[in-house]
């Protein structure tokens, strides 16, 4: 192939000229500097480019010998026996049951919602002003507050953080 321009070399590598002009500054780059252009001498910059990748990819690459294998299957184990003697205890939940307390808990609040308005309802007749009506309808906000809190679905204490 010989030497391509960078634009022509961008086209066969499939990378954009961008690409290719980064890669120029990159030490051990083949190429050849003409007139303060640049030219990639073909097919040594191939062989450079995916050399280059594929030492870029083993140094990403995980160790995988037999003894790390086994240790990283013990720790993985070692944590789902903490998991389930966490949900032993009770410190843990799975997410079905998150699903159906958290379900519980939305229906209640939605029940005593939807009850609202016909127990406001008799309590506001008569009010004629802004003030009246809200001196009326407060303690029973306050009644419906306490009785959403008292369920058995609200923590009795802050959650921890770890």
């Amino acid at each position: 192939m010989g030497e391509l321009s960078r634009k022509d070399a961008a086209a066969v590598m499939g990378l954009t000229a961008q690409a290719i002009s980064l890669l120029a500054k990159e030490p051990g780059c083949p190429k050849i500097s003409r007139n303060s252009r640049d030219f990639f001498v073909f097919p040594d910059f191939n062989r450079w480019y995916w050399g280059r990748k594929i030492e870029e990819a083993k140094a990403g690459a995980l160790p995988t010998s037999y003894l790390l294998a086994q240790a990283r299957r013990e720790m993985a184990k070692a944590l789902q026996e903490e998991l389930r003697l966490a949900q032993m205890k009770r410190e843990l939940m799975t997410v079905d049951e998150f699903e159906t307390l958290y379900a519980d808990a939305m229906g209640r609040i939605r029940s005593r919602l939807l009850a609202l308005p016909h127990r406001l309802a008799p309590v506001l007749v008569g009010c004629t002003t802004e003030g009246a009506a809200h001196a009326r309808i407060l303690p029973l906000v306050d009644e419906l507050i306490a009785e959403l809190q008292g369920g058995e679905d609200v923590p009795d204490e802050e959650p921890r953080v770890a």
